[in-house]
């Protein structure tokens, strides 16, 4: 995910409400919708609220692009100014290797010890930002190693830059090396320099590693020093190191989007199942749906449990439960035990139909009691048929009734499990 897309989902997770993250599990969860990873996730939402936005975080990746351009620009233009019909080794050894190697040491200290330390990092693209904006800790982390992932791309942009003028200038010119210098530096000096840059080739090939006792006839050799300098002291080493900044980019963008959709995530849990272990949270419609497409409703018995009352007859009109063999059972009364209790829960599967006694509010224990069930997997859906005593009797509540609303929020607010439902809601 590059960091345009990543500030553009930054930008729909802050103007967004928990109502919306249950519409989102909701479409997840009716749709069968499955997910690869965390960006999957959160680029799915961001598509599915529709939200667009022209912060100045949009123009980062465009800016980078050019600055990436403009030090290929250099690169190459310096190629063409120092280096024309007639090249000074020293010159040439300090502007394309000595000087972008030094940085280069400077750089991979700062990407390979970098940590991720739970405190704000320092940007200076923070004083281009609005007084009023503050980025978060995740943000900067995510800003920082993209920077560094910025950095090595204009190394590599600058080298290449320099490669292609002096390919360039030695197909087009008869190109004469020299090493001419105010020191008068003996050419035995002159010669251990080539031979230390030459040393990772020598092995390999020593036919490239040139003599300076006869510039003229190793012309063509110095030509190829040049190249290979270039390729093996600068390019070669700035991408190993752009791929440790992308690792450090990618672990910070992993661990800004863990932050920005933790929330949509507890919401998703309740259709979604998150696997942790691996180091990308990896999601896949949970096991409970699976094995409802394998195992219909309709086709498993019913299992009905009396909530601190005793079995009685309550006429259910749904076509699920015509002809369907049942299992009652009494839960939650003064007599039984948590042992008896458990072994009830542990016999549940498929559909299970709890009655709360009228008496009965949506409180800590009823919710409790209702977590317990869904810890079993084989459990698929529950219904819960709130109840009134009316006429000595009990009976289903209707949505008019008292309390009504009450075992609305708790249910769907509160347990916010898409595998819980009111009766009249299922």
């Amino acid at each position: 995910m590059d960091i345009k897309t990543y500030f553009e989902i930054v930008d729909t997770f802050l103007h967004v409400n928990k109502k919306e993250y249950k519409s989102f599990a909701d479409t997840v969860y009716k749709n069968k919708i499955q997910f690869t990873s965390l960006e999957d996730i959160a680029k799915k939402f961001y598509h599915f609220i529709h939200k667009t936005s022209t912060s100045l975080f949009f123009q980062i990746e465009t800016y980078s692009k050019i600055i990436v351009f403009s030090a290929f620009g250099i690169g190459f233009l310096l190629g063409m100014v120092f280096f024309q019909k007639t090249i000074n080794i020293n010159l040439f050894l300090i502007i394309s290797i000595i000087f972008p190697f030094v940085l280069m040491l400077f750089g991979s200290y700062r990407i390979l010890a970098y940590r991720f330390p739970i405190k704000k990092e320092k940007t200076f693209l923070e004083r281009f930002l609005p007084k009023e904006f503050e980025l978060a800790a995740e943000d900067t982390h995510l800003l920082k190693t993209y920077l560094f992932v910025v950095f090595q791309k204009m190394a590599i942009a600058y080298a290449f830059g320099i490669l292609l003028s002096t390919m360039f200038l030695f197909f087009v010119n008869q190109v004469d090396f020299n090493y001419d210098n105010t020191y008068n530096l003996s050419v035995a000096f002159e010669q251990k320099i080539v031979d230390f840059f030459a040393v990772v080739w020598d092995w390999a090939l020593p036919e490239f590693v040139p003599k300076l006792d006869d510039l003229e006839q190793n012309r063509g050799v110095f030509a190829v020093f040049i190249l290979l300098s270039i390729l093996v002291w600068n390019l070669l080493p700035r991408f190993l190191l752009l791929m440790v900044a992308y690792k450090k980019y990618n672990r910070a963008l992993h661990n800004a989007l863990e932050i920005k959709t933790k929330e949509l995530i507890l919401v998703l849990e309740s259709s979604v199942q998150v696997d942790t272990k691996a180091s990308y949270k990896r999601p896949s419609i949970n096991d409970a749906q699976k094995k409802k497409e394998k195992m219909p409703l309709h086709i498993e018995t019913v299992y009905k449990l009396f909530y601190e009352m005793q079995p009685c007859d309550i006429i259910l009109d749904d076509k699920v439960l015509l002809d369907k063999p049942q299992k009652s059972f009494a839960v939650a009364t003064f007599d039984m035990d948590e042992n008896e209790e458990q072994k009830i829960i542990d016999e549940l599967k498929n559909l299970v139909i709890v009655f709360p006694s009228a008496q009965t509010l949506p409180d800590e224990s009823f919710k409790s009691f209702i977590k317990k069930i869904l810890q079993n997997k084989n459990v698929l859906q529950i219904w819960i048929v709130v109840t009134i005593e009316k006429e000595n009797s009990i009976k289903v509540a209707l949505k008019t009734d008292k309390n009504y609303n009450e075992w609305r929020y708790q249910i769907n607010e509160i347990i916010d499990d898409l595998r819980v439902r009111l009766y009249h809601e299922r």
